[in-house]
Formats: structure tokens, C-alpha cells, sequence
């Protein structure tokens, strides 16, 4: 998709999380963007977005499983996550990812600085 030119929105974490806290990225994100970036001959840019609910469910959900967790969440919809605030930050290219070279640093590397990045979002770090 995006050596034709097309956009693609990926959610790096991999599922949604119930805590303002940024959780591991996955590593397909950074990949992606540097083999288009290979193929092109030029950077692709990724684009972080972090989202900020209003409210948050308790830390004791997280010791269930995933679909317990959506599943309460999922009924408890009137007291958890109601309202969002959104925020976008510059666009990061894979230069600045991977180095001029698309090689000076590693996946490891890159998804630290992506995170970096997106957690800088954060409005309750501010």
C-alpha cells in the first residue's frame, strides 16, 4: 500500500489498552515503514497519535485475561472511557527512525524512539 502511494494506519500496540500507560509496540510498524522506505528511495513518515480517555477502569482489571477485561469494560460503557482527547505529533520520518542510511540503527531502536514519541503525547505527562 504504501509504495503505491496509498496512507495505512496501523495501532502499534497491538490492542487497546485500559491504561493511560504506553504498552510494548509491535515491531511490524517500524519494519513496514522502512521496507517501503527501502523500496521508494525515499522516507516514509509515520505519524503518532496518542489517545487520552476521560476516565480510566481500576488497576484490578488488569489482572484478568483480555476478553474479561473488554467485556467489563464493555459493561461498565457509562463509567469507563467516556470521552477522548486526541492528540497528534509530527510526523517522524524513517530517517530519523533508522538514519540516513536506513541501517544505523535497529527495530529495537526505532520502536524506543517511536514510543518516545508517542508517549511525549501523553497531555497527562505535560
Amino acid at each position: 500500500m504504501l509504495t503505491a502511494g496509498q496512507q495505512l494506519m496501523i495501532f502499534p500496540e497491538g490492542l487497546t489498552n485500559f491504561s493511560p500507560s504506553v504498552d510494548d509496540l509491535r515491531p511490524g510498524t517500524v519494519k513496514i515503514a522502512r521496507e517501503a522506505a527501502m523500496r521508494l528511495g525515499k522516507p516514509v513518515y509515520i505519524i503518532p497519535v496518542y489517545t487520552r480517555y476521560g476516565r480510566y477502569p481500576v488497576k484490578w482489571l488488569a489482572r484478568f485475561d483480555r476478553p474479561i477485561q473488554y467485556f467489563t469494560v464493555l459493561l461498565g460503557f457509562a463509567f469507563f472511557r467516556r470521552g477522548a482527547l486526541v492528540t497528534v505529533g509530527k510526523p517522524i520520518s524513517t530517517t530519523e527512525l533508522y538514519g540516513p542510511s536506513l541501517s544505523e540503527r535497529n527495530d529495537d531502536e526505532a520502536m524506543a524512539l517511536l514510543k518516545q514519541r508517542i508517549e511525549s503525547l501523553d497531555p497527562g505527562h505535560l
